[in-house]
C-alpha cells in the first residue's frame, strides 16, 4: 500500500480543508515547530482507513476535533497491488458519522463498502491483509522503542517491549479464552453425559418403542369395531326418534284444528259488527267533511273583516307621520333631498378630525395670534411647518449626542489601550521567568545527564560519549531520570515559545502607541473593546469628524432655528384652532358628530316609516283581493259538500253504530286468522299422515306415549355406553400415541446428545493440549524465539547495508535478555548499552524496519519515522540524514516528522506545517 493524497478538515488544529499530493515523493519530511500538528497528518491517514489513531486508539475520538469545527474529515487515495483505492471517514461531536470505501478507474469512483464504519473498516482490512495493530506497527516505526530495547531497559523489561512489538501481549487473553473454552465444553460433556445416563435410565429404546407400536394397533382396531356398533345403534335410534317426532305432530296438528272449528261461531258474529261498523264511519267522514267546508268559509269572512279594520289603522298612521315630518321642518316627498344634505355635512367629518389631530401635533407650540384667517388646503403648510420643526430640533439632539459620544469613545480607547499596556507587561514578565526555568532545567539536563552514564567513565580513558579525556568522575550516587527532566524541558520550551509568540504580536499592535498611564479598568480588554466598538456603532457617520461638526457654535445656530420654525408653526396651529370653533359652533368634534348622527338617524327614520307604511298598504290592497276570491271559492265548496249529506242518516243514529277502530281491527284480524289457521291446520294434519306412511312398516298398534319414551330410554342408555367405551379407547390411543411420539423424541434426543458428545470430546481434544502449552509457556517461548530469530536475521541484513558491512546484532542471556554488537572491522563484540548515538540510530532503525517487514511483507510500500532526532548532536544528526537518503532509494515511500532544522534541510521534498492563531496548514515548500 502506497498513499497518494491525505485530505484532512476540522481534524486536529486543523480547521480548514488540507489536501497534501503524494503521488511524486519518495522521501520527504514533515517539519515545523512543536505542537503544529505534524503528526496529526498521519494520525488522519490512520483514522480515515480503520477510525482510530495511534494517541486514543477507537474512544475517545471527539478529541481529534477541531474547537471551532462541528466534524473531523478525513480521507486516504492509496494504490495498492496496481489499484487506486480512495477511503474517507467522518466524525461529529454526536459520535460516528459516515464512511466510504471505493476503487478508481478511468477517472469513476466504483463503490466498495458504504453501508456503515464497521462494514468500511472490514472491507480495508480484507484489502490491505492487515489489522489496526499490525498496520501502526509496521508503518509508523517505533525507533524510539527499540533504542529503549537496546540501551536503557533493564534485560525483563527488553522482553515485554519485544512482545508488545510482535503482537505476543495477546497470548495472555489467548490463554484466558482457551481456559474458558476448555472450561465450557468440559461443562457441555459433563451435561451430555448426564443426560444420557438420564435417556437410558428412562428406557428410551428401540425395544420399548416397538411394544408401544403393538399396544396402539391393537387399541386401533378396537375403536374401529366399536364405531361400527355405533353406526348401527345411531340409525336405530334416529328411525324411532322419527316416528315419535311424526306421532306427537300428528296429534297436536288435530287437536289445535278441533280448538279452531271451536271457535268459528263466535268470530263470524263479531266480523259483521265490525262490516257494519266500518260502513257508519264512512258515513260519518262526509259530514265531517261538510262540517270542515262550512268552517273554512266562516274564517274567510272573519279574515275579510280583519282587513277593513287594518286599512283603517294605516291610514290613521299616515295622518301622524305628516304631523313628524312637519316638526322636523320638511315634507315626506323631500326626505332624500334633506338627507343628502346632511350626509354631506357628514362627509366633511373626517377632514375636521385631520384637522384636530394636525392641531394636536402642534402640541406646546407657542400661539401667537395670526396674522390672516385659516383657509381650508393651508393644511398642507402647517403639516410642513410642523415637519420642519421636528427635524429641526432632531438636528439639535443630534448635535448634543455626537459631542457626548465623541467624548465616551475618547476615553474608552484610552482606557482601552492603558489595558493592553499592563497586559504586555505581564506577557514580559510571564517570558522573562520562562526563561529562567528553561535556562536552569538545560543546566540540570547538562549536569545530570553526565551522571547518567558515570559507570562507563575511566579516569585518563577517551569518553565513550564525546572521546574526550576523562579527567573527573562526577559525584557518586543514583542517577536522576534525566527523560523526566528532558520532557519538563520541552514542555517549558513550548510554553516560553508561546510566551514569546504573545510578546511579539503585543508589541506588533501597540507600535507606535503611547501607555496613557490610566489606571487599570476593572471590566477588562474584552469589555472595554464591545463598548468601544457599541460607542463606535451608535456615532454612525460622526465617528471620524464629530468634534468639527458638533461645535458648540452650529449647537446655538441649531437652537435658533428650532425655535424660529416652532413660532411659525404655532401661528399656523392658532388660526386653524379659531377655524374650527366658528365651524363646530364652539362644541368638540364629537359633540357635533354626535348631533349629526341624531339628525341623520331621525330622518332615516322617518323615511323608512313612510316607505314601511307605502308597503303595508299596497299589500293589504293585494291581499284584500285575494281574500274576496277566496270567498267565493269556499262557497262554492261549501255547497257541494251539502249536497252529498242532505239524503244521509242522522249523525247520533251514526255514532251509535260505531265500534272502536281497535275492536274493528281485532274483530276482522280475529276473523281471518281464524280461516287461516283452519287451512294451515288441515295441511299440517296431511303432512303428518303422509309422513307416517314412509315410515312402514309401522308398529300395529301405535305405540302409546309412555310406550314411546321407554324405548328412547332404552336406545340412549346403550348409546351412553358404547359412547364411555369409544372414549376411554380414545383416551387410550392417545396416551399410546404421546408416549411413542415423546420416546421417538428421546430416541432422537439421545443419538443427537450421543453425536454432540463426540464432537465436544473431539473438541477437547485439541483445545486441553493448546491451553496446557499457553500454561507453561511452551508455545509463546517458541512463537518468542521464532520471531526474535526472523527479526534478527532482517535486521542484520539491514544493518550490514546501512553500516556498510560493519556492525552486526546479536542476543544473549544474562538475568533477561540484552542486546550485543560485532564490530566487523575490529572482530569485538561489545554490549549494546555502549552504542553511541549515531550508532545506536543505525541498530534501532534496522530493528524498526525488519519488524516492519516481518509484520507487512511487501504489501506496504510507505514507512515513517516520528521520533528519535531531537537528542541527536550534529555530528550524528549528519549521519542519520546519510542514512535516510540511502533509504529513500529502496522503493519504498519514506516520510520523516522532525522539527530539527537542519535534519529537515536535507531533504528534497519538505512538507511546512504552520501554526497561525486557532488553526494549523500544511504546505509544500518550492
Amino acid at each position: 500500500m502506497r498513499p497518494l493524497r491525505i485530505e484532512l478538515e476540522g481534524f486536529g488544529p486543523y480547521l480548514k480543508r488540507q489536501e497534501i499530493p503524494l503521488d511524486d515523493v519518495d522521501l520527504f519530511v514533515i517539519t515545523g515547530p512543536t505542537g503544529s500538528g505534524k503528526s496529526t497528518l498521519l494520525e488522519a491517514m490512520t483514522f480515515a482507513l480503520f477510525g482510530a489513531v495511534p494517541r486514543l486508539g477507537k474512544r475517545g475520538l471527539e478529541e481529534i476535533l477541531h474547537p471551532r469545527a462541528s466534524r473531523a474529515w478525513a480521507a486516504l487515495t492509496f494504490r495498492l497491488e496496481g489499484k487506486v483505492y480512495r477511503v474517507e471517514r467522518e466524525l461529529s461531536r454526536k459520535g460516528a458519522g459516515e464512511a466510504s470505501l471505493v476503487e478508481l478507474r478511468d477517472g469513476k469512483a466504483f463503490p466498495l463498502a458504504s453501508r456503515g464504519t464497521r462494514e468500511v473498516t472490514a472491507r480495508v482490512e480484507r484489502l490491505l491483509g492487515l489489522d489496526y495493530g499490525v498496520f501502526i506497527r509496521a508503518v509508523f516505526l517505533p525507533q524510539g522503542e527499540f533504542d529503549q530495547l537496546l540501551r536503557k531497559a533493564p534485560g525483563r523489561e527488553r522482553r515485554q517491549i519485544l512482545d508488545r512489538l510482535f503482537g505476543l501481549e495477546e497470548l495472555g487473553e489467548m490463554r484466558k479464552l482457551a481456559g474458558e473454552r476448555v472450561k465450557e465444553l468440559e461443562g457441555r460433556a459433563k451435561g451430555l453425559e448426564e443426560e444420557l445416563k438420564r435417556l437410558e435410565e428412562e428406557r428410551a429404546s428401540e425395544e420399548t418403542l416397538r411394544f408401544i407400536e403393538e399396544s396402539l394397533a391393537r387399541s386401533r382396531e378396537n375403536r374401529e369395531r366399536l364405531r361400527e356398533r355405533k353406526k348401527e345403534l345411531t340409525q336405530q335410534k334416529a328411525r324411532w326418534e322419527e316416528l315419535i317426532r311424526h306421532l306427537e305432530g300428528l296429534e297436536k296438528a288435530q287437536a289445535e284444528l278441533k280448538e279452531e272449528r271451536r271457535k268459528e261461531p263466535d268470530l263470524r258474529e263479531a266480523w259483521a259488527q265490525a262490516q257494519a261498523s266500518r260502513e257508519a264511519r264512512g258515513h260519518l267522514e262526509r259530514w265531517e267533511e261538510f262540517r270542515a267546508k262550512e268552517a273554512a268559509l266562516k274564517e274567510v269572512e272573519e279574515r275579510l273583516e280583519e282587513l277593513k279594520r287594518r286599512r283603517t289603522e294605516e291610514e290613521a298612521e299616515e295622518r301622524r307621520l305628516q304631523e313628524e315630518a312637519g316638526r322636523l321642518g320638511v315634507v315626506l316627498h323631500e326626505l332624500e333631498q334633506a338627507l343628502q344634505a346632511l350626509r354631506e355635512e357628514e362627509g366633511k367629518l373626517p377632514w375636521l378630525a385631520e384637522l384636530q389631530a394636525l392641531l394636536q401635533e402642534a402640541g406646546d407650540l407657542p400661539r401667537p395670534a395670526p396674522s390672516f384667517p385659516f383657509q381650508p388646503g393651508m393644511e398642507r403648510a402647517l403639516r410642513k411647518a410642523l415637519l420642519e420643526a421636528d427635524q429641526l430640533a432632531k438636528q439639535a439632539a443630534e448635535l448634543e449626542g455626537a459631542l457626548d459620544l465623541a467624548r465616551n469613545l475618547e476615553e474608552t480607547e484610552a482606557r482601552l489601550l492603558s489595558a493592553r499596556f499592563a497586559r504586555l507587561r505581564r506577557a514580559r514578565e510571564n517570558r522573562e521567568a520562562l526563561r529562567k526555568e528553561v535556562a536552569d532545567l538545560r543546566e540540570k539536563v547538562e549536569r545530570l545527564g553526565l551522571r547518567a552514564h558515570r559507570h562507563l567513565l575511566r579516569l585518563g580513558e577517551p569518553c565513550p560519549l564525546c572521546e574526550g579525556v576523562v579527567q573527573a568522575l562526577p559525584p557518586a550516587g543514583e542517577a536522576p531520570e534525566v527523560e523526566t527532566l528532558r520532557t519538563d524541558l520541552r514542555e517549558k520550551e513550548m510554553e516560553l515559545a508561546r510566551a514569546e509568540e504573545e510578546v511579539a504580536r503585543l508589541e506588533g499592535l501597540l507600535a507606535d502607541r503611547e501607555d496613557p498611564g490610566l489606571p487599570e479598568d476593572p471590566r477588562g480588554e474584552e469589555e472595554l473593546e464591545r463598548e468601544a466598538q457599541r460607542i463606535r456603532g451608535r456615532l454612525g457617520l460622526w465617528e471620524e469628524a464629530a468634534t468639527a461638526r458638533a461645535s458648540e457654535k452650529d449647537l446655538a445656530q441649531a437652537r435658533q432655528e428650532r425655535d424660529r420654525a416652532r413660532e411659525e408653526a404655532g401661528a399656523l396651529a392658532r388660526a386653524l384652532e379659531d377655524y374650527l370653533g366658528g365651524h363646530l359652533g364652539g362644541r368638540d368634534l364629537a359633540a357635533y358628530r354626535e348631533e349629526l348622527r341624531r339628525r341623520r338617524e331621525a330622518l332615516e327614520g322617518l323615511q323608512e316609516s313612510w316607505r314601511s307604511l307605502q308597503k303595508r298598504l299596497g299589500e293589504l290592497e293585494r291581499e284584500e283581493a285575494g281574500v274576496r276570491a277566496r270567498l267565493e271559492e269556499r262557497r262554492k265548496e261549501w255547497e257541494k259538500a251539502w249536497r252529498k249529506v242532505q239524503d244521509l242518516p242522522p249523525e247520533e243514529d251514526l255514532k251509535g253504530r260505531l265500534l272502536s277502530p281497535e275492536a274493528e281491527d281485532q274483530a276482522l284480524s280475529e276473523w281471518e286468522e281464524n280461516r287461516r289457521r283452519l287451512r294451515e291446520l288441515g295441511s299440517e294434519v296431511e303432512r303428518w299422515e303422509e309422513g307416517l306412511s314412509r315410515l312402514s312398516p309401522l308398529p300395529d298398534p301405535l305405540p302409546a306415549p309412555q310406550e314411546r319414551m321407554r324405548r328412547r330410554e332404552e336406545l340412549e342408555q346403550k348409546m351412553a355406553a358404547l359412547e364411555e367405551a369409544l372414549s376411554r379407547l380414545y383416551r387410550e390411543i392417545g396416551r399410546l400415541e404421546e408416549q411413542a411420539k415423546e420416546l421417538e423424541r428421546k430416541i432422537a434426543r439421545r443419538k443427537e446428545a450421543e453425536e454432540r458428545l463426540a464432537e465436544v470430546r473431539k473438541e477437547l481434544d485439541l483445545w486441553q493440549p493448546l491451553l496446557e502449552d499457553l500454561r507453561q509457556e511452551a508455545f509463546p517461548e517458541w512463537l518468542y524465539r521464532r520471531l526474535q530469530k526472523n527479526l534478527l536475521a532482517r535486521a542484520n541484513r539491514l544493518l550490514e547495508e546501512l553500516s556498510q558491512g560493519r556492525y552486526r546484532l546479536d542476543t544473549q542471556e544474562k538475568g533477561g535478555l540484552e542486546y550485543r554488537i560485532l564490530d566487523l572491522w575490529t572482530e569485538a563484540w561489545r554490549s549494546a548499552d555502549t552504542l553511541s548515538g549515531g550508532e545506536a540510530f543505525l541498530a534501532s532503525l534496522a530493528l524498526a524496519l525488519a519488524l516492519s517487514e516481518e509484520l507487512a511483507g511487501s504489501r506496504l510500500e510507505a514507512l515513517f519515522l516520528d521520533e528519535g532526532f531531537g537528542t541527536l548532536d550534529a555530528e550524528t544528526l549528519e549521519l542519520v540524514g546519510e542514512v535516510l537518503e540511502s533509504l529513500g532509494s529502496r522503493g519504498r515511500m519514506l516520510g520523516v516528522i522532525t522539527h530539527v532544522k537542519t535534519l529537515a534541510e536535507r531533504f528534497p521534498n519538505r512538507l511546512r506545517v504552520r501554526k497561525a492563531r486557532g488553526e494549523s496548514e500544511a504546505v509544500w515548500e518550492a
